[in-house]
């Protein structure tokens, strides 16, 4: 009968050092990462700025490249700002479908547009904003 020799057990103060080694490895690379995309981050949102400034100065609204396009478009942000008057009007107006577990952005724009202001105890904004994609490769 061969008999098994069992593995030594490895040293667990080795196995933590070397644990606490790799983390620390990981979050430097990770803060190292971190810092060269804001650095980057911070480069796109200069073209954004330089392009939307752009856009204010020759009224033209949509660039292009051979690989991309960049396009002005509005940004809407909608939200709650005094509920209690939210749940009255909801109420009053039989408009239950404003509220979500906040309050519906395309029923307020809708409400917006149809009677040229907000429904009570809501703030909304809009802005003008560049995106840029990608152009999609024909197959």
């Amino acid at each position: 009968m061969d008999e098994q020799v069992a593995a030594p057990m490895p040293q667990i103060a080795a196995i933590i050092d070397k644990y606490l080694e790799l983390r620390n490895a990981v979050d430097a690379i990770n803060a190292d990462a971190k810092a060269k995309c804001a650095t980057m981050k911070s480069a796109m949102e200069g073209i954004e700025a330089y392009m939307m400034q752009l856009s204010k100065d020759t009224g033209q609204t949509n660039f292009g490249s051979d690989n991309g396009t960049a396009f002005v478009t509005t940004e809407t942000h909608c939200g709650v700002a005094d509920f209690d008057q939210v749940i009255k009007f909801a109420q009053e107006n039989n408009m239950w479908n404003i509220i979500t577990k906040g309050v519906s952005k395309t029923v307020v724009k809708e409400y917006l547009d149809k009677h040229e202001q907000l429904p009570p105890g809501i703030n909304w904004s809009a802005h003008k904003v560049i995106q840029i994609r990608t152009k999609s490769k024909s197959k």
